[in-house]
């Protein structure tokens, strides 16, 4: 019996993931932490950007059900976070 596989899809997921959370998230929760004075895990904490990373949220309301996601993040910060993912993904903004 062949040995299980991830699809190629799902291999690529894999590997955009630690990019997504060290480059292309991470500069999004500094900027935000700079501009409002704050410590870059009250933006978004690594937790849910590797949740993002992996469920990619189209629309802010997708965060609400990611696990660390407080409501005033949601209301503050996620409009950002989709549009990161957004932009990583391929799909503009």
């Amino acid at each position: 019996m062949a040995e299980p596989r991830w699809t190629p899809e799902a291999e690529a997921a894999v590997a955009k993931a630690p990019f997504f959370i060290r480059g292309v998230a991470r500069r999004a929760v500094l900027k935000a932490a700079e501009a409002e004075g704050v410590e870059p895990a009250m933006v978004m904490n690594n937790q849910v950007l590797q949740e993002a990373s992996v469920r990619r949220p189209r629309e802010p309301e997708d965060m609400a059900e990611m696990p660390g996601v407080r409501r005033w993040q949601l209301k503050r910060y996620a409009a950002d976070l989709v549009a990161q993912v957004a932009r990583f993904d391929g799909g503009g903004a």
